[in-house]
């Protein structure tokens, strides 16, 4: 309706109506005009460069916007901003809804006024945090930490956001921040060094990114006096492709109570390992890798098991997209060595150099 004297007129004891889907436009009086009425509910309504967007002469008897959903109109003189400074579900910024100089046109009227016209019409978009986690969940002192996370729109697209920062509370109360960086899109990553308190460290991860609603993700880890029993191979390098390994590996120490295997992705990747076996000197374990589902990273092994110094168990891994690589035959770690006996690559290709970055634990 445009260019009447008022949009919408509800007047003289008319009440219990519902105005909403109306574009009120450029009207010489008010967009919507109540007067002597009540309990009407006016929401989702467009009122654009009316002279007056609107009146009510008792604006406590009527709701300018739904009181169940939370959305009111879209009022073309409304300059307040979508800071995320709102209550609710509107306590986020980019979700649409306005949150300051609010009620608006003033007290008793719309307290969420859309952004842009039919905003209730348009998607929203979403960041979502998935797969937020650090390499291990118990560190040692001065230990450094890996934090990884993907970062996906609303239809479940990675995505590129503005900004991702890792905030760590840690066993003192205070607070340190970690520049997450973006490696392929949507997988960001960044490293915490300052793990010089034992206990437990809290994460957030926040997320943001102009015209989103924006995600969060929380973790912890810890930093322990407890001997973590593992065999490590230290990251490694790339070129990196998917294919089926197989080794040895024998320990310079016990490593007990190992329940699963960590591989070490290339930066910014969803490097993995798909399959997992460890056999000889009375063991023989399996593992499946579980899907881009949580520890994407990890794959969990049956049942525990041990592996004794100067023992040697054969290996067969079988690795997805971008592992870290050791390239040699024979890696010389603190933990053991680990040899290659043969790669083949997924076109076939064979090597005797290349053995996949994991630590067991």
């Amino acid at each position: 309706m445009d260019n009447m004297g008022n949009g919408i007129r509800i007047w003289d004891y008319s009440n219990s109506n519902t105005v909403t889907n109306n574009t009120l436009r450029s009207n010489n009086g008010y967009g919507v005009y109540l007067s002597s009425s009540s309990n009407n509910l006016v929401f989702h309504n467009n009122l654009v460069n009316n002279s007056n967007s609107a009146n009510d002469n008792n604006p406590a008897d009527n709701d300018w916007h739904h009181p169940a959903l939370l959305e009111g109109n879209y009022w073309s003189d409304y300059a307040g901003v979508d800071s995320g400074s709102g209550t609710g579900k509107h306590g986020t910024a980019g979700d649409g809804i306005g949150d300051t100089s609010i009620p608006h046109p003033t007290d008793g009227f719309d307290l969420y006024p859309y952004m842009t016209e039919s905003g209730w019409l348009m998607p929203v978009n979403e960041l979502n945090v998935i797969q937020a986690q650090t390499d291990k969940s118990i560190y040692a002192l001065n230990e450094t930490v890996t934090i990884t996370c993907v970062v996906q729109n609303e239809t479940g697209c990675n995505i590129t956001a503005d900004r991702v920062n890792a905030e760590i509370l840690k066993p003192d109360s205070s607070v340190e921040w970690v520049i997450m960086a973006e490696g392929l899109v949507g997988h960001c990553n960044g490293t915490f060094t300052n793990t010089s308190l034992y206990g437990t460290y809290d994460v957030t991860i926040h997320t943001g990114k102009t015209g989103y609603v924006n995600d969060t993700a929380e973790f912890r880890f810890e930093v322990s006096t407890s001997q973590v029993s593992e065999l490590d191979t230290g990251a490694g390098t790339y070129p990196s492709i998917s294919g089926r390994h197989t080794g040895t590996i024998k320990p310079l120490h016990d490593v007990t109570n190992i329940s699963k295997m960590y591989t070490y992705p290339c930066a910014g990747t969803g490097g993995h390992s798909e399959y997992v076996r460890i056999y000889g000197n009375d063991v023989d374990v399996k593992g499946m890798w579980n899907g881009y589902r949580g520890d994407r990273h990890h794959i969990i092994f049956q049942k525990q098991f041990a592996l004794l110094a100067d023992h040697t168990y054969n290996y067969t891994i079988e690795t997805g997209s971008y592992p870290q690589i050791h390239h040699t035959t024979i890696l010389t770690t603190p933990d053991g060595e680990i040899t290659c006996a043969e790669f083949v690559d997924a076109n076939g290709k064979r090597y005797d150099d290349w053995i996949p970055a994991f630590r067991l634990g």
